[in-house]
Formats: structure tokens, C-alpha cells, sequence
């Protein structure tokens, strides 16, 4: 790698670290000020609108689908991508910042174990020593959580769920589609906010008019932080896509697990959460975990015989960052 792609890329890096912890502190901000995680996800989509369609639109990139088999596949994944946010925005709200994102580390083993069952996809020794190490991170978080939710919990558990199904979902589309990462995720951002209709209408009326009404009022700080996490949502999430065609997705998927570890530790400073060295110790492993499931990818899984088996690790398309 040239000097020049190297700075090009160490930029990236920093921009991305920068852009995923703003998102992480401005969307707990807003859900102190305002219990509206519908609300968030809504306008989180709608900056992912927005942005993708003034970028790809500048530049001249814009992917048409062109068949109903892709609309349909879309549809899903903007159906799982906005109540995987959602789960998460819950989550966000009723937890500590650092202990969702805990949790959320261990979002890419529950593709291992929904791989198995559904796919029927053995995991490998690497991978099966990374789910013990992450869930023994995610015991020990919380067993040493001062303020432990279960309803944040349970909500960011369904979210590694939901969002671990959208990886079988996308490596359909992109296997009967032409569509890059970066189209797809303005297409989902599109469907996620029709999608959000009916739930911003049943926050409205479980909340009343006039509380979303004051979340969202001109000149008020709370419109300001709500636009801050919006688009720092959706500036991760593209920097995410760019860095993926600078290194390598095992690369990716490291500097991810420790982008995670600063963002649990920075919200810790900045919402001065109680934190204990037992707290440190546990988002530490769980994130250990993640990253050596993330070198379990660089190693190819042994072909057998059988021409029956045909799904290999290595095929896995990633889905839109989160």
C-alpha cells in the first residue's frame, strides 16, 4: 500500500471512529430528553435517504432494480433493518450507552448459530471458541452492570437476532442482483421509512402530540441533537462501505470490534456512568471474542466431497454496517 492510500485510509479509519462514537452518544442524548426510539429510527433512515441520494446522485451511481424477486428481497431487508434499529434504540434508551454496545458486540455469533440452524453451516473450532469467550464477556456484563435493564437486555439480544438474519437476506439479493452495498442501503433506508408509518403514529398517540411535537420543535435543542445523530448515523455507516473497498473485510470486521470498545468507553466518560473494573474487564472480552471470530473468516474451511455441500463462510455477503 502507497503512502498516499495509506493516509487515504488511516482517514477513513479516524473519520469512522469519530462519526460511530457521535452517533452512540447523540442517539443516547436524544432518548434521555425524548422516549421516542421510533421517532430516532425514522429520521435516522430518512438522513440515510437523503445522504445516498445527494452522494450516488452527485457521482452518478444510482442502481435501479429490475425485477420483482428484488423488490421483494429489499422489502425484507428494510423490514429487518428498521426493527433491528428500532430493538436497538430501545435498547439504548432503557440501558447504559456502554452496556448496549456490550451486548451488540456479539451480534456476528448469533450469525454462526442462526447459520447452523438455518443454513446448516457447521461453525468451525476458531468460531466456537469465540461464542464461549463473548458470551462469557456478556455474563460477566451483566453480572457487574450497576443499573441493569432487562428490557434493555432482551431488546438488544432480538436486535443481534433480527440484524443476524439480514446477512441470509442480502447474500440472496446480492446473488440475483447487481446492486452495490451503497444502493442497497439507500433502498432499505427508503422502505425502512415507509415501513416506520405506522409505528411513529402509535408512538404519537401512546405519547401524546404534544411530546413528540416538543422533540421536534424548530430552534430547540433537542431538534438539533435529533439531527446530529441522524446524520452521524448515516456518515458511519457510509465511511463503513468506503473503508470496505480500501482493506480487507477481516480487516473490517477487527477495526469494527475495537471501534466498539471505544465507543463503550467513551460514552462511559461522557454520561459519567458508574463503571467498574469488572464492567471494563467484561466489554474487554466480549469484544476479544467478536475479533477472533473475525480471524476465523481468514481461514478456509477444509472442501468436502460431498457435492451436496455447497455454502462456504467465505460466501457470506455482509449486510449495511450498524
Amino acid at each position: 500500500m502507497d503512502s498516499k492510500r495509506l493516509l487515504w485510509v488511516f482517514f477513513l479509519m479516524v473519520m469512522w471512529y469519530i462519526t460511530s462514537i457521535a452517533a452512540g452518544v447523540y442517539n443516547k442524548d436524544f432518548l434521555l430528553k425524548h422516549d421516542l426510539p421510533m421517532l430516532l429510527t425514522l429520521c435516522q433512515s430518512f438522513a440515510g435517504v437523503v445522504g445516498g441520494l445527494v452522494a450516488l446522485g452527485s457521482l452518478r451511481r444510482i442502481q435501479y432494480f429490475s425485477t420483482t424477486q428484488e423488490l421483494k428481497i429489499l422489502i425484507l431487508l428494510g423490514l429487518v433493518h428498521g426493527v433491528g434499529t428500532v430493538l436497538t434504540n430501545i435498547s439504548t434508551a432503557k440501558s447504559t450507552a456502554s452496556f448496549t454496545h456490550t451486548i451488540k458486540a456479539s451480534e456476528p455469533l448469533f450469525a454462526v448459530i442462526i447459520s447452523f440452524f438455518v443454513v446448516g453451516l457447521r461453525p468451525s473450532r476458531l468460531e466456537l471458541t469465540s461464542l464461549i469467550v463473548t458470551t462469557f464477556g456478556i455474563a460477566l456484563a451483566c453480572t457487574t452492570e450497576f443499573d441493569f435493564q432487562l428490557a434493555g437486555f432482551l431488546t438488544a439480544l432480538l436486535s443481534n437476532v433480527v440484524f443476524s438474519t439480514r446477512s441470509i437476506f442480502s447474500k440472496k439479493l446480492f446473488a440475483e442482483s447487481p446492486l452495490d452495498n451503497q444502493n442497497v442501503f439507500l433502498y432499505i433506508s427508503i422502505i425502512t421509512c415507509n415501513l416506520l408509518i405506522p409505528a411513529i403514529i402509535y408512538e404519537t398517540s401512546a405519547n401524546g402530540f404534544a411530546k413528540v411535537a416538543s422533540a421536534v420543535a424548530l430552534g430547540s435543542s433537542s431538534l438539533w441533537i435529533l439531527v446530529q445523530a441522524s446524520v452521524s448515523h448515516y456518515l458511519y455507516n457510509m465511511l463503513s462501505f468506503l473503508l470496505l473497498h480500501e482493506i480487507t473485510p477481516v480487516s473490517h470486521s477487527v477495526w469494527g470490534s475495537f471501534k466498539r470498545l471505544f465507543i463503550i468507553y467513551f460514552s462511559v466518560w461522557y454520561f459519567g456512568n458508574a463503571y467498574s473494573v469488572w464492567n471494563t474487564l467484561a466489554s474487554l472480552v466480549a469484544v476479544v471474542g467478536v475479533t477472533i471470530y473475525s480471524f476465523s473468516g481468514a481461514t478456509p474451511r477444509p472442501k468436502k466431497k460431498d457435492p451436496r455441500s455447497c455454502n462456504s463462510r467465505n460466501d457470506r455477503s455482509p449486510g449495511a454496517p450498524t
